[in-house]
């Protein structure tokens, strides 16, 4: 033994005084370290991974969920359909995108024109024949002349003809169109953020009427006679038209005229759009006289379409004079809502026309996989407008298509029985009779808390579910079976 202890200080001592074997010496110490370091690292971290792993299976096993269930059949509304292809059977296209621009009602349209009659048809893809229970069709379209009669109809595979008057699928009615109106002042007030505002109505005056004044002036003046509002809902648009505005108007002396601002007025009481100022002059020469006479002036309007339907068309009358009087001063006074008067005499505005669109809806219950190609899955649809003499538009703004299908419905009462919330992952779900083509896996971001019973409901368009499973984020599994 001292034999070998001699021998190793005799090594030592050469290492020592060898820069190599000091370095050797540095090296192997460097290396010692690390492998103790990892060594420590790997049971510091396996033991962590094992307090993680017990930790979770505590967990999991204090997870406890009851299931409970009730089937039932019931039907569950599709998302919507568009058409995907048109056929003009009589007239010829003029613009229009389908399905982009018959998804949602706004400014853009479908559009097709002919002379006396149109025909277009429009297609569907996609249904399923073999579970809709009811078809629901919405049709919304406008047309650019007055009164034009419209039908329309779905193709009835079944028989192989459009459906009729007397069959569900079949709608027929006169169509509003386009409509020139004269609106009258009237004297009846509406008020909009606390601001009053008179009525601009499509019938003549009712009332024993009132004077609207700009109250006596110096010098020249443009004062506010009085603002109006016609309500613009069911309108979709004002057509370019040469407006002619007629005022029951005085002056008590000097020269003077009246005229009006146009504009667009939201429902909140802001400005939507400005549309002209001092415009349809009346007289549109010469002066008022000093007695109430009917004047006029005229406006070339612009087309507009209405951007919300619970905006007003707005028209503010002026007086607008120079006062010869230089101590008294001159005044406007405009005669409204006087039933006195004929209808030509009374202040109003004439040759507004509007564009109004018509909302058809159709509900198929009896039979509706008939209107359905069975091996295609297709639906057609067709409108057919006509006026007598005339050339027309049809203009299509909405076309969709909701199926109710028949489905399946399981209720599922989850009930957490443990002492903590469990977070639900996904549900797996199988109908037995169809095996394979039964599975069904969904994800799921449900917390259940304790004694806080969870409804679920889960929607088959297979035959009635027969087990579903529950998986919880610690990995259990729960189920319930029909």
């Amino acid at each position: 033994m001292s034999d070998l202890s001699h021998r190793a200080k005799r090594i030592v001592g050469k290492l020592v005084k060898s820069h190599r074997g000091v370095g050797v010496i540095a090296a192997s110490i460097i290396l010692v370290a690390i492998i103790v370091f990892l060594l420590l690292n790997t049971v510091i971290w396996t033991s962590y991974a094992t307090l993680i792993m017990q930790r979770q299976h505590v967990l999991a096993m204090e997870e406890n969920l009851a299931i409970s269930g009730m089937a039932a059949n019931t039907s569950k509304l599709s998302d919507p359909y568009y058409p995907s292809a048109y056929k003009i059977l009589a007239g010829s296209y003029v613009s229009g995108t389908l399905p982009d621009d018959v998804k949602t009602v706004d400014d853009n349209f479908f559009i097709t024109k002919a002379t006396a009659s149109i025909k277009t048809q429009f297609n569907f893809t996609g249904l399923n024949p073999q579970n809709v229970s009811q078809l629901n069709f919405t049709i919304v379209s406008a047309h650019n002349v007055s009164n034009p009669a419209v039908k329309i109809q779905l193709w009835n595979f079944t028989n192989n003809r459009w459906a009729q008057s007397t069959e569900q699928g079949y709608s027929s009615y006169t169509s509003v169109g386009s409509k020139n109106l004269t609106i009258y002042a009237h004297q009846e007030t509406t008020s909009i953020a606390g601001i009053s505002y008179y009525s601009l109505k499509s019938v003549a005056a009712d009332k024993t009427g009132t004077t609207l004044s700009t109250g006596r002036a110096y010098g020249t003046v443009r004062f506010l006679l009085g603002r109006f509002l016609y309500p613009l809902n069911g309108t979709q648009r004002i057509e370019a038209t040469t407006w002619k505005i007629y005022y029951r108007a005085s002056l008590s002396s000097g020269t003077g005229h009246c005229d009006v601002d146009i504009l667009i007025r939201k429902s909140g009481g802001g400005i939507r759009s400005t549309i002209a100022s001092n415009v349809a002059t009346g007289p549109s020469s010469g002066s008022l006289s000093s007695s109430f006479t009917t004047v006029s002036g005229t406006y070339s309007f612009p087309e507009y379409n209405v951007m919300d339907q619970t905006d007003y068309l707005e028209v503010d009358f002026y007086g607008d004079f120079k006062a010869s009087d230089a101590t008294y001063g001159d005044e406007v006074q405009l005669r409204i809502d006087d039933n006195s008067l004929a209808s030509t005499s009374q202040t109003r505005i004439v040759n507004l026309v509007t564009l109004i669109e018509d909302t058809v809806k159709l509900t198929i219950t009896n039979n509706p996989s008939s209107y359905i190609a069975a091996t295609s899955g297709a639906a057609r649809l067709i409108i057919n407008s006509s006026a007598v003499g005339v050339s027309l538009q049809q203009r299509v703004n909405q076309i969709k298509l909701y199926e109710y299908n028949k489905v399946s419905a399981v209720t599922l009462t989850i009930t957490d029985q443990g002492p903590r919330k469990v977070h639900i992952v996904a549900i797996w779900s199988k109908d037995h009779a169809l095996e394979q083509l039964g599975h069904n896996l969904v994800e799921l971001d449900l917390f259940v808390a304790p004694n806080e019973p969870k409804t679920y409901i889960l929607c088959s368009y297979y035959p009635p579910v027969d087990e579903v499973r529950f998986v919880t984020e610690n990995g259990r599994i729960f189920s319930w079976r029909r």
